[in-house]
């Protein structure tokens, strides 16, 4: 990640445009809901301020798993983002975990259902969701994803 710096001068330059934007505008027309923000992995990753990688980053999983194994990648970080960096505490029965569902059909997987636990759910911590709508979100924006990541090898 790359350090900036700025200016007390312009740090506060920016801030009264910036409260002269949210004033004009209504804070509340300003807040993006993670969704709008998690377009692509790409955008996931500038979310996370990591590098993207790509599929040839996986070749040494072979040519039969390297798809599948960048999927699994690129699930993760988009996952991570749309959960806004919320790490889940399987030991607190009150925290609700929600995941998508799959069923499969004739060509791949489609989305079934999007199910919820509180304490603890059949595809981790690293599948799950603090939102239904964002599960939901996740798994028909990125169907692509879990279709190369479900793939039998």
């Amino acid at each position: 990640m790359e350090k900036l710096t700025i200016t007390r001068e312009n740090a506060v330059k920016v801030y009264q445009a910036a409260k002269l934007l949210s004033d004009l505008l209504g804070a509340g027309n300003l807040d993006l809901d993670i969704t709008e923000l998690v377009g692509s992995y790409e955008d996931a990753c500038r979310l996370r301020g990591v590098t993207p990688l790509s599929l040839s980053d996986f070749a040494f999983h072979g040519p039969k798993r390297q798809e599948q194994k960048y999927a699994d990648h690129q699930l993760d970080i988009i996952i991570e983002a749309l959960n806004e960096g919320h790490v889940f505490d399987y030991d607190d029965d009150d925290e609700r975990k929600h995941y998508p569902l799959f069923k499969k059909t004739g060509s791949g997987f489609a989305l079934h259902a999007v199910y919820c636990d509180r304490t603890s759910t059949d595809v981790g911590p690293r599948r799950s969701f603090r939102k239904e709508e964002t599960a939901r979100y996740c798994a028909t924006k990125f169907i692509h994803l879990y279709n190369q990541s479900f793939q039998q090898q």
